[in-house]
């Protein structure tokens, strides 16, 4: 047995032999194909596309003069802006010239007010601070006697809305100042 054993063991089973297959239809390699029945027509989508590209060239035109508009916009109020920087400017340079002590002085002046003391006098409570000294009188005005052009333009006429019969009334001139009052 264990010769018959080992010579079946180291002999090979044969190998099995093609399977037989049914035989098939041979196919030709080439056959011809027929156009569907229903093709789409793609001039929709053509005209699909170029109201797309109309709808976005015209709202880019839109978006450029909305923009350009802007542009004049702002350089409208820029130059606005400098004339009120400029405007403020001067109206500084005049307000410090109009606050300038020598204005100021000048125009008290001209208002009748008068120097102070050198040291002023302050009031602090019930004490009083400084010695008070009076102001110096201001000198008086002087009145100067102008023409008025009732008295220079000769003497005038009544007039009124009817013909006049030839005699001519005169008014009476305002009486001039000759002094001037004193206080």
């Amino acid at each position: 047995m264990s010769q018959s054993t080992a010579a079946r063991s180291t002999a090979r089973a044969p190998r099995p032999g093609p399977r037989h297959q049914p035989p098939r239809a041979a196919a030709p390699r080439l056959r011809v194909v027929t156009a569907p029945r229903h093709t789409r027509s793609r001039a929709s989508l053509v005209a699909g596309c170029v109201a797309l590209l109309v709808v976005g060239l015209v709202g880019l035109l839109l978006l450029n003069v909305n923009l350009e508009r802007g542009t004049y916009d702002l350089r409208d109020q820029a130059s606005r802006a400098e004339q009120l920087r400029e405007q403020k400017q001067r109206l500084e340079v005049e307000l410090r010239a109009l606050q300038s002590p020598a204005n100021l002085h000048d125009r008290a002046g001209g208002l009748g007010m008068v120097d102070g003391p050198a040291s002023p006098v302050f009031l602090k409570g019930d004490t009083k601070l400084g010695v008070p000294t009076p102001a110096p009188t201001p000198t008086p005005p002087t009145v100067t006697e102008q023409a008025s052009p009732s008295v220079t333009g000769g003497t005038p006429r009544a007039t009124s809305g009817r013909r006049s019969s030839g005699r001519h009334t005169a008014v009476p001139a305002p009486p001039a100042a000759t002094t001037a009052p004193t206080p």
